[in-house]
């Protein structure tokens, strides 16, 4: 049986144990029935515990039973710690049946979205989608509808909510619907990483401005098959090989290289992006032929090649 796999929900490559997507966070078939499980012992758990304390308010508000308690002492001592409002019981209770505000499980330990409402953890901000990103209709991946995808590159401004999963972060888009926090980067903390004190067009070129899916379009000169690559946040990938980022970069080129230990066999690209086009310039350090070639947002015909080359 072969290693990788498909996504069900975006189509991406994954390893046959990963127990989600690492582009879409869609939990994959091998880790299903284990959150289910999860889920269904959780919310047993709770309700029994639920079902014990009701019994126990129950019996104690019997007047007959309340004599009894009453007789001794240490009973008495206990019930006023399980049944008055302190710190015992509050972290108890939390334990069990989670944080008031956050999203609720029904008793199968399924998301109920019929009670969800958004509970926000911070401020709005601008992010960078990291690869293809699914848009859900509830910040959970369990049971939701894909409403819409993005492509690698887009930026979108979001909030972070509480989610489903407390593991789990989901940010709601400011247009609507939810995208998993593994899909997302902050532009200001990228812009902080690469040493720039904003993301306005007069600072430096980060990391960021390279990302999305390229393409020589070798095939509009003959060629038997175009050269692609993507660039994200992890990296560069070509031919299913990932390629990190070198160093810091040099002005605005960017040197990307795999992690053999051995220097002899280490593959380099480099990468210049300008400000004043939408075109990357590529070359390979470790070749004869050290042309410095365009390279294409994926996707444009033959005739916006030609316009990209012009503009």
């Amino acid at each position: 049986m072969g290693v990788l796999m498909h996504c069900k929900s975006c189509g991406a490559t994954i390893h046959r144990r990963d127990a989600f997507c690492a582009k879409c966070g869609e939990l994959t078939e091998r880790a299903q029935p284990l959150a289910q499980k999860i889920g269904s012992a959780v919310g047993a758990l709770s309700s029994e515990f639920g079902k014990l304390v009701r019994w126990i308010i129950d019996y104690v508000s019997d007047e007959a039973h309340r004599k009894q308690v009453i007789a001794g002492g240490a009973t008495i001592a206990l019930l006023s710690v399980v049944l008055t409002d302190n710190p015992i019981t509050t972290g108890v209770s939390s334990l069990f049946s989670g944080d008031e505000n956050s999203p609720q499980l029904t008793d199968d330990g399924l998301p109920d979205f019929a009670s969800y409402e958004d509970v926000f953890m911070g401020e709005e901000e601008e992010f960078i989608i990291m690869g293809a990103a699914n848009v859900r209709d509830f910040p959970t991946s369990q049971g939701t509808t894909v409403t819409q995808t993005f492509s690698g590159g887009e930026t979108v401004f979001a909030r972070e909510v509480k989610a489903f999963d407390p593991l789990s972060q989901w940010f709601k888009l400011t247009s609507g619907g939810y995208v998993w926090g593994g899909n997302l980067e902050s532009l200001s903390q990228i812009a902080h990483e690469a040493g720039a004190s904003a993301t306005s067009e007069s600072d430096a070129l980060g990391l960021h401005d390279l990302f999305g899916q390229w393409s020589d379009r070798a095939t509009c000169y003959g060629e038997f098959r175009d050269i692609e690559f993507e660039v994200t946040f992890d990296g560069l990938f070509m031919n299913g090989e990932r390629y990190n980022i070198d160093g810091a970069p040099d002005g605005n080129r960017f040197t990307f290289s795999t992690n053999d230990p051995d220097p002899r066999r280490r593959s380099q690209i480099a990468v210049v992006k300008t400000e004043t086009d939408e075109l990357l310039y590529v070359s390979f350090p470790g070749a004869m032929d050290l042309r410095e070639f365009p390279f294409y947002p994926q996707g444009i015909s033959c005739a916006q090649r030609a316009e990209y080359l012009n503009q």
